[in-house]
């Protein structure tokens, strides 16, 4: 009988992280997504770069421009009942610093 019981599967651990280590590290991604895809549970892990050299989402809307000409990507998950979405850009560096304690009550001096 093979049991797949968790502390079994931990005593090889360590092996399989190796094997696997070694194996993936002598391929590209692309290669290792064609072999293992339909087998094995995975998904690519885009960098920035790779998420706007993909043509996919630029169709539903993933890459929306932002005030001074920024493109960031959109969350892909849509739902029917909420409003999503980037409404405003992120703020610039030290743009609300004050804004915060002076809504905590918290007044500053300013020092000439």
């Amino acid at each position: 009988m093979n049991a797949r019981t968790n502390p079994r599967c931990v005593t090889n651990a360590e092996l399989v992280r190796r094997l696997v280590s070694e194996w993936t590290k002598s391929h590209t991604i692309t290669e290792i997504v064609a072999s293992i895809s339909g087998k094995v549970s995975l998904a690519r892990v885009n960098t920035a770069e790779d998420i706007f050299k993909d043509q996919h989402p630029k169709g539903p809307d993933l890459l929306v421009g932002q005030p001074g000409d920024v493109v960031v990507a959109e969350c892909p998950n849509r739902f029917t009942t909420a409003d999503v979405g980037i409404f405003v850009r992120a703020a610039k560096v030290g743009e609300h610093a004050l804004d915060f304690p002076a809504e905590a009550g918290l007044a500053f001096k300013e020092v000439s």
